[in-house]
Formats: structure tokens, C-alpha cells, sequence
């Protein structure tokens, strides 16, 4: 899935302008300005017509979106892709699938090498996350996802807002997944 998407991409990981990118592979992305009320989805695929749908956002929130959307739409014609959620199925729900499509998107927007130099002085920690979405490479959400794809054992990284309200959840392991 990685080579179809990359293959494609005018300048490689993270390419400024994906909807070109995704168009190349037959893919349409429409951009709407209000999601459904009382909905925390920020997107959403159609198989059938190979559209993405991404509620507008900030800029990093709507190419991690985009991306995770690609990720289903790739994933769905893959093959080994397939094989690995179906060797899952017996022990997990969908939620799968979603951890998955979220790594694909973080891992188009963030190389590796750019996480580990970023949680080089503070490790996987809420400070090494803190200072991974200093960088300002990618989308909050992105970020959570490479720090949680990080964790030595099962557990999230969570993004919370002023209040106190976790905003977005990324799950390591075969943590239970949360809303």
C-alpha cells in the first residue's frame, strides 16, 4: 500500500498538495465544512465511487484524514493487507483496521527518523509528544499516533483539549479501545 501511494507522490512522504496525488490513483477528494452533529468522524471513504470525504480542518488534520481515508481505500484492494485483518478478526472488532489506516497516514507524514529525533531528549513520554508536535511536521493526531505506535507495552496517547477531554485516542497493542 505504502509503494502504490509513494509511487505516486511528486516529492514523496508527506507531499504538500495530496489531493493530485491521490487523484493519480483514482481517487476523488471532496472537502465538506460541517460534520454530522455530534460526530467526532473526521472523514470518510466510499469503495463504490473511490471518494474521500475530509471535514474541513486544519491543514494537518485534513491530510492525516485524507490519508487514513486512502489507507482504507488501498487497503481494501490489498491483499495482505486483507490477510492481516482477517488473522485478526477472531481476537478484535474494526477497531483494527482503524489502527492500522491512522499508522499508514502517520507514517506517510512522519518518517521514522523524524520521530526519533524529535523524542531523542524526551523518550515516549507526554513531553517527547509535546515536542514531536512542536515540530510542526504533521497533525497533533499524527503525532500521537507515532508516539503510541512507540509504547513498550499495550496503552494510548491521548490528546486532550483545555478542558480535559480527550479529543483524539491513539491505541498501541490490544489496548480496549476507547470513544
Amino acid at each position: 500500500m505504502l509503494a502504490a501511494l509513494t509511487g505516486n507522490a511528486p516529492s514523496g512522504r508527506g507531499a504538500d498538495d495530496l489531493a493530485p496525488m491521490l487523484e493519480r490513483l483514482g481517487m476523488h477528494v471532496r472537502v465538506v465544512d460541517d460534520p454530522v452533529p455530534g460526530c467526532s468522524v473526521a472523514g470518510s471513504s466510499d469503495h463504490r465511487t473511490q471518494t474521500i470525504t475530509v471535514v474541513r480542518a486544519t491543514r494537518g488534520r485534513m491530510r492525516f484524514t485524507a490519508l487514513h481515508e486512502a489507507a482504507h481505500l488501498l487497503g481494501g484492494d490489498d491483499d495482505e493487507f486483507q490477510d492481516a485483518l482477517y488473522a485478526h478478526a477472531r481476537t478484535s472488532d474494526r477497531q483494527i483496521e482503524e489502527d492500522a489506516c491512522d499508522a499508514f497516514a502517520a507514517l506517510l507524514l512522519l518518517p521514522e527518523e523524524q520521530v526519533d529525533a524529535a523524542l531523542a531528549r524526551h523518550g515516549v513520554s507526554a513531553r517527547g509528544l509535546a515536542e514531536l508536535i512542536a515540530t510542526g511536521r504533521a497533525s497533533t493526531e499524527a503525532c500521537a499516533v507515532a508516539v503510541a505506535q512507540r509504547l513498550a507495552s499495550p496503552g494510548y496517547a491521548l490528546v486532550l483539549d483545555a478542558d480535559g477531554v480527550a479529543r483524539f485516542a491513539a491505541r498501541s497493542g490490544d489496548a480496549l479501545p476507547i470513544r
